[in-house]
């Protein structure tokens, strides 16, 4: 979704979860303006996230979080599994 409208549009044709897309066209805080008066609906960010700016929209209420040319775009697999677990470790501190 690119709007709120298209997340209240969404949520009444039934969907659970959203993808707030492209993450960089938004500021974390979206993400509480949406949940308040869209009860229930799970969001999901893609697109401008990175390992220094993923503990705001986490804190914000974002449920889950798409890391993809951040680590992708390494190529070297050694380098994407070392950058993958960086992340993840990362994701429990902040929910911890």
């Amino acid at each position: 979704c690119f709007s709120v409208r298209e997340v209240v549009e969404a949520r009444e044709y039934g969907s659970d979860i959203v993808k707030l897309f492209p993450g960089s066209a938004f500021k974390p805080s979206i993400i509480k303006d949406i949940k308040a008066p869209i009860k229930g609906i799970g969001i999901m960010v893609s697109g401008g996230i990175s390992y220094d700016n993923m503990s705001e929209w986490v804190s914000n209420g974002c449920d889950i979080i798409s890391i993809g040319s951040s680590i992708v775009n390494l190529k070297d697999p050694v380098i994407i599994e070392k950058e993958t677990r960086k992340y993840i470790e990362r994701i429990y501190e902040i929910k911890n």
